[in-house]
């Protein structure tokens, strides 16, 4: 999504307009999830997906009709599962997108590099939109990002804030709602998922390269600054060099929505990284090793008097089971692994 939004505002800052498409509900079996973004441009070409060809294609023919009319529409779409299967699609369901005209004019895009700057940083945001007219039809009349602090970049209706502080942004719906005289489109942006790799090894490059590909806020933590360096990790969001592995989540806090992936160059790095992760709220927590390396590891961690019950939070050997030998192979079996426990988290949390 971050990146979606910085080609987003490359893009229009480069002189080419657009249209914005992104999924704000969805019900029944559909290809993509609410928050997925698409860009359409002019010559029909597409970055990014809201689903599969039959959807994407009726949304890049309402794109052609903003490109003349301009303005914003919420649309609904229904595919029967008929109408689905003759696409190949194999689903089908109803989804409602917000279709944008974004022109090519630096200011109109200063709202969405606000935006993908505050996701990016790990933060949850809204995108407030005062508008007026019909859902078939609707202009502009103000726009505002807020976060936890209450806001970013201009002044904003007070009762607007107000509003925002008073609900967890993980509970906001996204739609129009009504304060005082305005109407406002209100769509949370909740902030990437987080991996915190620790140990900068062959495998540790590797799986960077893929979290941040398929969408992960990457970060990536070892002892040793010829290892730990943005030459090596050029994908990820943050690479820290630590004075050593003993203290090794005083500079970033996982919190519930973090993945952490212990890879560290050591049995004994291993089990104290392991010892120092299961005091943290991590919503999935890895480790790499044999079967008899983790028995070993987790016989001295119950010495040490962990419970059984925190080990079990652990997945180790971690990865999906597809044989996997070389550093690249071992990358795609844990990322894969990974991309499946958060899938389970988000449907938790909805």
């Amino acid at each position: 999504m971050r990146d979606l939004l910085k080609q987003l505002v490359k893009q229009v800052q480069g002189g080419r307009e657009l249209v914005l498409a992104s999924i704000i509900s969805h019900s029944g079996s559909t290809p993509r999830s609410s928050g997925s973004l698409m860009l359409v441009f002019p010559d029909d070409s597409i970055q990014g997906s809201v689903g599969g060809g039959l959807l994407e294609a009726k949304v890049q023919e309402m794109a052609k009709e903003l490109f003349q009319s301009g303005g914003l529409r919420l649309v609904d779409f229904i595919l029967t599962g008929d109408e689905a299967a003759r696409d190949g699609m194999l689903c089908g369901g109803q989804v409602r997108i917000r279709l944008e005209h974004v022109p090519s004019e630096p200011e109109s895009v200063e709202h969405f590099d606000r935006l993908a700057d505050i996701i990016g940083r790990g933060r949850n945001a809204v995108l407030v939109s005062q508008v007026e007219g019909s859902a078939e039809r609707l202009e502009l009349a103000g726009r505002w990002v807020l976060d936890r602090q209450g806001g970013a970049g201009d002044t904003h209706p007070e009762p607007l804030v107000d509003l925002m502080q008073q609900q967890s942004f993980q509970d906001l719906e996204t739609g129009i709602i009504k304060i005082e005289k305005g109407r406002f489109l209100v769509e949370p942006f909740m902030a990437e998922t987080e991996v915190i790799i620790v140990g900068a090894g062959h495998v540790g490059q590797a799986t960077a390269r893929l979290t941040a590909m398929v969408g992960f806020r990457t970060v990536v933590l070892d002892d040793r600054a010829d290892f730990a360096s943005k030459e090596r990790f050029p994908e990820a969001d943050q690479v820290e060099v630590l004075e050593s592995f003993q203290n090794c989540f005083t500079r970033v806090r996982p919190g519930r929505r973090s993945f952490l992936v212990i890879m560290t160059r050591g049995h004994l790095h291993d089990r104290g990284v392991l010892a120092q992760a299961l005091s943290t709220e991590a919503g999935y927590i890895g480790m790499i090793g044999s079967a008899r390396k983790r028995t070993a590891i987790y016989e001295a961690l119950l010495d040490d008097g962990v419970s059984e019950a925190a080990l079990a939070r652990v997945h180790s050997p971690i990865g999906l089971s597809i044989k996997a030998e070389t550093p690249a192979e071992i990358a795609v079996s844990i990322v894969a692994e990974m991309i499946q426990k958060r899938a389970e988290l988000l449907d938790n949390a909805v």
